[in-house]
């Protein structure tokens, strides 16, 4: 079997803690007209992520052009609110519409988060792009009565790095004992504080290659917070026959 595979090296984090904000933003100060109904502007935070696979070098996950947040509303429905900037700072305003409604309790991310009564869900993707940032793939805040809202991490993060990737590979394959894709869900409040557990399973993450792979993966993907036997990482070719095979110890 050609090993393909080769410098590969990974860290693995507990689930992220908040350490506080900085001002590299450009938002000096935000003063907002604390419109709870019609057009309401809220300013995100984004906890600092704890650990040594946080999602930028400096330790930082940051907001990303286009995002957008998912804000529950007093009489349960939700509205999407999009970022107003260009992103990549750990601060940033989100601005809707709310005609008939106000702005309740809890704000998320990603907008396919789901709130039902005290239980928050996600879908995590089982399929993921390479990026040197990173993504942040699960998050929850209370919005304040200054509509201001700090996002936690409900997950931890696996970055996984491959050097010298064969240009025949079709895809990489991320398995283990637990789930590390699928549904999974938090119950609030308790969920902010002990973030999003894992479950047992063998949901799958995999990187797909449509053209000639790169010589190096730098892949983030969300890792629900428990305890790993391992963390399996198997390369493909385009016709889907296993070339080779690292695994990861227990974790």
């Amino acid at each position: 079997m050609k090993k393909i595979l080769k410098y590969l090296c990974y860290c693995l984090p507990v689930v992220a803690l908040a350490v506080g904000c900085t001002q590299d933003d450009g938002i000096s100060e935000f003063q907002p007209d604390t419109n709870k109904t019609g057009n309401v502007t809220l300013l995100a935070s984004i906890e600092n992520a704890d650990s040594r696979a946080s999602l930028v070098a400096t330790g930082e996950a940051r907001w990303q052009a286009n995002d957008a947040i998912k804000v529950v509303c007093n009489d349960g429905s939700t509205a999407v609110f999009n970022i107003d900037g260009t992103g990549e700072t750990r601060r940033a305003l989100f601005t809707g519409t709310l005609e008939g409604k106000s702005v309740g309790e809890y704000a998320l991310y990603p907008t396919s988060a789901e709130l039902s009564e005290q239980t928050l869900s996600v879908e995590l993707p089982a399929q993921i792009t390479p990026s040197p940032t990173g993504s942040c793939a699960f998050m929850v805040g209370v919005i304040d009565e200054k509509n201001e809202v700090t996002f936690k991490q409900l997950t931890a993060y696996a970055n996984v790095q491959i050097n010298k990737l064969a240009p025949e590979t079709g895809s990489i394959v991320f398995s283990s004992d637990k789930n590390l894709s699928g549904l999974h869900s938090v119950t609030l409040p308790d969920g902010m504080t002990t973030g999003t557990a894992a479950t047992d399973g063998d949901a799958t993450v995999t990187i797909s290659f449509a053209e000639a792979a790169p010589t190096m993966v730098n892949a983030f993907f969300a890792l629900p917070v428990g305890n790993y036997s391992h963390i399996t990482v198997t390369a493909y070719n385009k016709d889907g026959k296993k070339i080779s095979e690292v695994v990861l110890g227990s974790l």
